[in-house]
């Protein structure tokens, strides 16, 4: 599905009672979403994956966005762009600057959300070239760009804090990733903390250094990253996806 770089606007959807919410149920293997925006969306959805572009992705998401709110129940999975990545799946070039919420249905308590995707079980680089600067809300996986998961990360930073600046459990005893970075706070200072072993990931910056080009030393500046153009915000975003000034929420 090629977006042709056009806008969903306004999109609600509410689904309590139903499993696996988005503007795509799945999005298969081989299967491409690409150049599409979630504008001011309201994605209200019940057990398992919430997202906005997809419930389940087996597929590729590139260049792609949300700035609207995706709400799952507190035994799901919700991510800004996909509740959830499996097998081959991967999200590509992609930013979430929309608020990620969960409200509590009972039950286990122990779910993922994330600002880009929920839990990610899936091989090979999963996800690359991402950000988020939404509001991520949760009690327990909740993470800046990932929930939770098993799954290599390339080149990915965010803004916002929440339970992990990066991602939010870490279940697997290997995680491959590089090139993450997160802004800093008095109040946290940690991207990702592996359960097992205490390995830390991800590079903390403050907010002088997350306008500097150089701080960012695994991005591509040349084909896929793009600073210092946009008045309104000094952050790297991603080229052909223009960012507006950080949300206030």
């Amino acid at each position: 599905f090629d977006g042709a770089g056009h806008n969903v606007i306004g999109l609600k959807i509410n689904r309590t009672s139903e499993d696996y919410i988005g503007l795509f149920d799945q999005i298969s293997s081989g299967g491409m979403v690409f150049r599409l925006g979630m504008v001011n969306c309201d994605i209200y959805g019940g057990h398992h994956g919430t997202g906005s572009i997809c419930a389940r992705n087996y597929g590729t998401i590139k260049l792609c966005y949300n700035t609207g709110k995706v709400t799952g129940s507190s035994m799901g999975c919700s991510g800004g762009i996909s509740g959830m990545v499996f097998s081959n799946g991967k999200i590509t070039q992609c930013y979430n600057s929309g608020i990620i919420d969960n409200y509590h249905t009972g039950g286990s308590t122990a779910t993922s959300y994330g600002g880009i995707a929920g839990r990610i079980y899936a091989s090979g680089i999963a996800i690359s070239d991402c950000y988020n600067i939404g509001l991520v809300k949760g009690k327990d996986e909740v993470g800046g760009i990932v929930g939770s998961g098993n799954f290599a990360i390339r080149n990915c930073y965010s803004l916002r804090e929440s339970g992990h600046a990066i991602i939010g459990y870490m279940g697997a005893r290997y995680l491959d990733a590089s090139g993450l970075y997160f802004f800093k706070t008095s109040s946290y200072k940690r991207g990702a903390v592996n359960v097992f072993d205490d390995t830390e990931y991800g590079t903390a910056l403050t907010d002088e250094q997350m306008q500097t080009e150089e701080s960012f030393a695994e991005f591509d500046f040349d084909t896929v990253w793009t600073m210092g153009g946009n008045a309104s915000y000094p952050y790297p975003e991603l080229i052909g996806l223009s960012q507006e000034a950080p949300p206030e929420n």
